[in-house]
């Protein structure tokens, strides 16, 4: 199947040479002319995702010195039947007209299912441009298959935010990114992006639609044969079952043994799988794609037309359609089926004996002699299970809500009267052969400016031509030559009653697969909690339930599934809610397995385990970072001073009974604001890292000179003269604007820490705020103290983090080259201002909470921003 998403964007400059130049954020790059269209070949958006970086999350490619040629296409990413593609293949392609235009349009990005110059973009472009509506094209290459959707909890410590199976679709969004970031020097308008896309292409677009994080990013949607479509995303069970079809085609025993493998052998198990690449062919089968994105509870929290029913996708403008017969190509060519033979196979596969009579038994097609009288019921019930409905379901549910317009594509180049799968990219990319008749190429405009129109307005055509949907009616445009007609304007629920019982079917198979996975999820909890509470029994599951639970979880029939093997989202939550029931000694021990159990991914599998020591170790931040590594089996030495922890009210004993039973944790005592201190500590140890979360008490100048910067830089020269491999440093709050003398104090430590020809790597994660503070702002306010603005309460946002996800994130940097000599802001986009939370505050008091009815007072704090050394 191909993939084509597309995004428009406008122009501004002039790039009027044979070896056009732009210079772009990365770097400066010469391309070529082709006629009337720039080409901008092979641009390098994210780092080649070989040797540690496969199975990763894309990393942005680094700025490079002097021009950069881009004359020539990237490789291409590994498919079959493709010789010259490469796993190093994250590329795209920029295509502009050679002059400018007043009026900014919006050009559409591709995304390929395979290589980016399949089809090239210069005719679309030049079209275009002839009909003064000049646009840029991208299109790019990204991970496939195995590469890019490989999904497996063994493979979820790869990524920091524990996704898996989507790596292909994060290479889309860094390409998206990087159109924000740098279309500009191309004379585009990254405000006037559209995504488009064809087939898995158009199932990408879907995905992206129902993901958070990659909203704002476009701003409208097109999506061709395969929006919103049953098979545009799997289950983790699912994921799960090819992942182990791909280790039963190697010698491979863990994950680990998989990422040492090279390309080509990798490649050649994937080839090698059972049904294992696009499309399964069988009457009536699914033309499912093996390697679709992963429903994995991160990136993707659930399936796209779960999330579409929900109304939780993006409204942005969208465009979605299909073809007449977009099934066809995807069952076996049994011409002869014979209407009885029809109806058998219908009632096996959706279990009914009365929809297939009256819904689909009368199919036919008058132009198409010498086919049996089922062949054309076949053909419609694959169409409409895996395309038409899906898009039909699209634009009812989202009609109320959002401009949608919908199309039925009707025509095929040489005049075959099945418009099968694909027969409308010639149409789409102005690229017909030269046999073409005029009629094509008249059909080959209106589709090609009705795009051009839609990314420039959110509107494809006049609102006669092609009226958007609504909760009333439903038109959609079908597209088709002059001589059938030509385009009209049509009534979409002419399908109605089929596309209702196919999504009702979809609906039960998508409910079936949870439904499976929770039975498993239920079976080995159940599990878990007994052998935490030492219970008698076990929880009751049926034998092949119990057998998958123990796949799961790595131990035989259920048994003490806590171990750092087990592998069951959720089981961290339930035994720690167990513990409660067990008295003091139970409980740490519940949480330190829910730790155990939440991390068991990166713990047996992240790599060699180190010791690293923690400075500030006893602080809620401190505290929750020590957990965590030690979680992830690392050895953890926890420095204190003779009075720590929160208000400096614990002693060392307190602090080794606070850790105990918690893992691989030893508390030794060192001041450190003394040199001589550190060394003596470091000269017992043979430590590889260290997590500084030392914070002052008071925030005053002089604490914070002393341990925000002193004390610090004492720890990073001890760490420095120890031969430390990192150092990760937790920096200041909301530090994009430092106002307080502990944060400008944190700016110089980290200054310290970042000097050139330094050995050792470092990170330095910066949150903009925590939960508790805010909490303990709030609870505040409740008792009558003013909120603190902070000037005027336009100059600091922040966005919470928990200290949970705070020390996960540090302990990723352990391992995670691309946090390695980074600084690293936390907190996510979309940032509240101060004045915005006080808003928040005063609303929620003033719409009856239990405040008390006190007002909200304001404090408009006004610290100097110099800190002098005191």
């Amino acid at each position: 199947m191909a993939l084509w998403p597309w995004l428009l964007i406008g122009l501004a400059t002039s790039l009027a040479t044979e070896r056009p130049e732009v210079t772009a954020p990365l770097g400066r790059l010469r391309g070529i002319s082709k006629g009337e269209v720039h080409v901008f070949r092979g641009v390098p958006y994210a780092q080649a995702p070989l040797g540690e970086l496969r199975w990763r999350p894309p990393v942005p490619f680094l700025p490079w010195q002097g021009v950069r040629d881009a004359s020539h296409y990237g490789n291409r990413c590994m498919s079959a039947g493709d010789k010259e593609s490469r796993e190093d293949c994250l590329f795209l392609n920029v295509y502009t007209p050679r002059e400018t235009s007043e009026t900014t349009s919006q050009l559409p990005c591709g995304f390929e299912y395979g290589s980016s110059d399949l089809y090239n973009g210069s005719s679309l472009v030049n079209f275009w441009r002839s009909q003064q509506s000049p646009a840029l094209l991208v299109t790019i290459n990204y991970r496939l298959n195995i590469f890019g959707f490989l999904g497996s909890d063994k493979l979820r410590y790869r990524d920091p935010l524990r996704s898996t199976g989507n790596y292909g679709i994060q290479d889309q969004r860094m390409a998206l990114r990087w159109v924000q970031e740098n279309i500009g020097a191309f004379g585009g308008d990254p405000k006037k992006v559209t995504i488009f896309g064809q087939s898995a292409g158009a199932a990408s677009v879907s995905v992206h639609l129902s993901m958070p994080q990659s909203f704002g990013l476009y701003a409208g949607a097109l999506m061709e044969s395969g929006g919103f479509s049953g098979w545009t995303a799997q289950s983790m069970s699912r994921k799960e079952l090819w992942f182990q079809r791909l280790m039963n085609q190697t010698q491979c025993q863990d994950s680990d043994c998989l990422l040492t493998l090279p390309t080509e052998e990798l490649f050649s198990a994937y080839l090698a799988i059972p049904q294992g690449r696009c499309c399964n062919e069988s009457l009536l089968g699914d033309p499912f794609i093996p390697w679709a994105p992963a429903i994995d509870g991160v990136e993707l929290q659930a399936h796209p037309l779960d999330l579409l029913l929900e109304e939780k996708v993006n409204q942005v403008p969208m465009v979605i359609g299909s073809t007449v017969d977009d099934g066809a190509g995807f069952f076996r060519k049994d011409y002869n089926l014979s209407g009885a033979d029809f109806l058998t196979l219908f009632e096996s596969k959706y279990k009914s004996s009365r929809a297939p009579a009256e819904l689909y038994s009368s199919e036919s097609h008058d132009c198409v002699p010498g086919l049996g009288d089922g062949w054309w019921s076949a053909e419609r019930v694959v169409t409409d299970q895996n395309f038409f409905c899906s898009s039909h379901f699209a634009r009812r549910t989202l009609a109320p809500s959002t401009p949608i317009f919908g199309y039925l594509f009707a025509h095929s180049k040489g005049g075959n009267p099945v418009v099968t799968h694909s027969d409308d990219l010639p149409f789409v990319f102005m690229d017909l052969p030269k046999n073409a008749s005029s009629e094509d190429h008249q059909l080959a405009a209106d589709v090609a400016m009705s795009w051009n129109r839609f990314a420039a307005s959110g509107q494809p055509d006049a609102p006669d031509a092609w009226p958007r949907q609504s909760s009333k009616a439903a038109p959609i445009l079908k597209f088709q030559v002059s001589s059938k007609g030509g385009n009209q304007v049509m009534d979409g629920n002419f399908r109605d009653q089929q596309c209702a019982f196919m999504i009702r079917w979809l609906n039960s198979t998508l409910l079936d697969d949870f439904t499976a996975a929770t039975s498993v999820a239920i079976c080995g909890l159940g599990a878990c909690l007994s052998s935490l509470l030492d219970l008698p029994g076990r929880v009751g599951c049926d034998g092949p339930t119990q057998q998958r639970a123990a796949a799961v979880i790595g131990t035989e029939r259920g048994a003490a599934p806590c171990t750092p093997r087990a592998r069951l989202n959720g089981a961290a939550a339930l035994c720690a809610a167990a513990a409660t029931w067990a008295g003091q000694k139970t409980r740490r021990r519940g949480r330190f397995m829910a730790r155990r159990v939440k991390a068991a991914n990166v713990a047996s599998l992240e790599g060699p385990k180190m010791c690293i020591v923690v400075f500030g170790g006893t602080g809620y931040i401190g505290r929750a970072a020590v957990l965590e590594l030690a979680a992830r089996g690392h050895k953890v030495v926890v420095c204190t001073r003779g009075s720590s922890g929160i208000g400096g009210k614990q002693s060392l004993q307190d602090v080794q009974e606070s850790f105990a039973g918690q893992g691989d944790i030893t508390v030794m005592e060192a001041d450190v604001t003394d040199p001589a201190a550190l060394d003596k500590l470091y000269g017992s140890l043979q430590a590889q890292g260290a997590v500084c979360c030392l914070a002052s008490r008071s925030g005053g100048r002089q604490d914070s000179f002393d341990i925000d910067y002193q004390a610090t830089v004492n720890c990073v020269e001890a760490s420095r003269k120890a031969g430390l491999q990192q150092f990760v440093l937790l920096s200041a709050v909301c530090v994009q604007r430092p106002l307080l003398a502990f944060q400008e104090a944190k700016l110089q430590a980290e200054a310290e820490l970042c000097k050139e020809g330094q050995e050792m790597a470092y990170s330095i994660v910066r949150p903009t705020a925590f939960f508790k503070s805010l909490l303990g702002q709030v609870k505040g306010v409740k008792g009558g103290a003013p909120f603190v603005m902070f000037g005027d309460g336009t100059e600091v946002r922040c966005k919470p983090i928990s200290e949970e996800d705070l020390a996960s994130f540090m302990a990723d940097c352990f391992w995670d080259p691309a946090k390695k000599n980074q600084i690293l802001p936390i907190g996510g986009p979309g940032r509240p201002l101060r004045r915005s939370i006080s808003t928040c505050l005063a609303s929620a008091q003033k719409h009856g909470s239990d405040w008390g009815g006190q007002e909200l007072g304001l404090a408009l704090y006004q610290p100097k921003l110099a800190m002098d050394n005191p």
